[in-house]
């Protein structure tokens, strides 16, 4: 067995394909025998051993300059106690200064003429202009009393690709860290050949929140053949093949790759996530069939004499609750929000002697809450919320994931070799980019999916787009400190730090938070 270091998913050593993130898991810097977390844990414990090593030694450094500084100091003090003339009398001294003072007073007492006639001096300054000046330095504003004690402060989390654009951004509460997140240009598909994964959670293991961006595959079932084409990729056609059995078959899947110390597993409630966002993923299944009614030529790669038909269509928005149980009988609480769209068609291939059925599936983004109890699960449940609600992937990810797949497509027609995704490809395709620019209208509507929001969240708009809760009266948003401030108490406020954000009761556009920012950086 071994474990993806991209999301941490455990897999069989016979696995060359993630069956979490898609990551390939060939080279043996990909995985690990431990999970991600311990791995990291001890990679940290040895930095840290360097550092102590390091404190050390300049602790040694500080104390003989410190012994040097002194001895200096002392010498120079010894050779000065020598040569210090006498004080002049504190009677004396008294005396000079009143001259000194009644000479100034007589300097401002002249007239206005003589002050004119010194164009180069600078006329004193009046005791009535000072009065003023006072005045106004003191008429600032008090600062407001700090109330925050009903609201919660969430880290605002960003990841960038390797050439520093911005691909993702979310917030996650105030005591969580970043576990992993990365991005991955090695995914052998034709839709999204980019992936990202974002995972954050508390110092002690015990709660995570994860984040991946959309993930496409393929399933083949042979009805000539008996075989199925799954857990497996196809480098040349650049497709990836998972077994479809909805979006629960892919999270037990999920559950039992990752969880090796588990007794077992059940679910135990399902819900809609949102009426608005069932709406919107009904609409992009609708646009996909569509797409699919016309001439698709090799749809899915089987041979060019292939015929397809007889296509059924499903998705679905669900956020699915699970129990497990741990080999120490110790509860674990996760939520699983995995939206689905699938779309199944026969196909008959004379060529091939072949006839059977090809399901394409994506996951427009996959979100997952893992807690050791239910106290935890209880505490930061309302903040997985808002980890889902601010969860965005930028307008760049859209378009290097449009114009790369082309590529991959042209290529893979022509029988070549796509050229590899690297730094200077990066950059190349992000010289390109503009707010305008075009991608397909698949990528266009999963984007779009991706931002709706629930209509049952409020949202607060500024400097910063930020969505919350029905409960949540109050947002503020700190640039220095990179946080945000979400409370239920309006009378709450977190300090100068922070700016206020305008409530609305709907969502806000995105275009709002655009003029906004564009505004304050004016």
């Amino acid at each position: 067995m071994k474990y993806c270091l991209k999301c941490g998913t455990l897999l069989e050593d016979s696995h060359e394909i993630c069956i979490g993130c898609g990551s390939d898991v060939t080279k043996p810097e990909s995985w690990s025998l431990y999970p991600p977390e311990m791995a990291k844990r001890i990679e940290i414990e040895n930095e840290e051993k360097k550092s102590q090593n390091k404190l050390i030694f300049a602790m040694i450094a500080v104390f003989v300059l410190l012994v040097a500084a002194v001895s200096v100091f002392i010498v120079i003090n010894i050779n000065n106690k020598g040569n210090r003339k006498p004080e002049k009398p504190v009677k004396e001294e008294a005396l000079a200064e009143s001259e000194a003072l009644a000479e100034a007073t007589e300097t401002a007492e002249t007239p206005a003429k003589e002050e004119a006639s010194a164009d180069n001096e600078i006329a004193p300054l009046k005791l009535e202009d000072a009065k003023e000046e006072t005045t106004d330095s003191n008429e600032s504003e008090p600062d407001r009393e700090i109330k925050d004690a009903n609201g919660k402060y969430y880290n605002i989390g960003i990841v960038s690709d390797a050439v520093g654009n911005e691909m993702f951004s979310t917030i996650y509460p105030e005591d969580f860290v970043e576990k992993n997140s990365g991005i991955n240009y090695d995914v052998y598909s034709s839709r999204y050949p980019e992936s990202l994964t974002y995972i954050v959670g508390n110092e002690d293991g015990n709660v995570q929140f994860t984040f991946m961006s959309p993930q496409h595959y393929w399933y083949r079932k042979s009805d000539y053949k008996g075989q199925t084409r799954s857990n497996e990729r196809d480098v040349e056609d650049y497709m990836q093949f998972l077994t479809y059995s909805g979006a629960k078959g892919y999270i037990d899947a999920i559950i039992k790759q990752s969880y090796t110390d588990i007794k077992g597993f059940k679910l135990i409630d399902k819900e809609e996530f949102d009426p608005l966002v069932s709406t919107k993923i009904q609409e992009i299944s609708d646009n996909h069939t569509k797409e699919l009614l016309g001439d698709i030529g090799d749809y899915a790669k089987i041979g060019e004499d292939t015929v397809y038909a007889a296509m059924q269509a499903e998705c679905e928005a669900y956020i699915y609750h699970y129990q497990a149980t741990s080999r120490q009988n110790n509860t674990i609480y996760m939520d699983f929000y995995v939206p689905v769209i699938a779309n199944t068609l026969g196909y008959v291939s004379e060529l091939s002697v072949d006839k059977g059925e090809v399901t394409e599936w994506l996951i427009p983004s996959f979100y997952a809450f893992e807690a050791g109890n239910e106290e935890l699960y209880n505490l930061y449940s309302d903040a997985f919320k808002h980890f889902i609600y601010n969860s965005k992937l930028s307008d760049e990810f859209f378009y290097i994931n449009h114009t790369y797949s082309e590529e991959i497509a042209k290529a893979v027609n022509e029988k070549k070799e796509p050229e590899r995704l690297s730094i200077n490809k990066l950059k190349d395709i992000h010289s390109k980019f503009k707010p305008d620019s075009e991608i397909n209208a698949f990528a266009k509507d999963v984007k779009s999916f991706i931002d709706t929001k629930p209509s049952t969240c409020t949202s607060f708009s500024g400097e910063k787009l930020i969505y919350s809760t029905t409960d949540s009266k109050v947002a503020f948003y700190g640039k220095e400190k990179n946080k945000v401030f979400i409370s239920d108490s309006e009378d709450e406020y977190p300090g100068n730090d922070y700016v206020d954000l305008q409530y609305h009761e709907g969502s806000a556009s995105e275009e709002t938070s655009s003029d906004s920012e564009a505004s304050a950086d004016e």
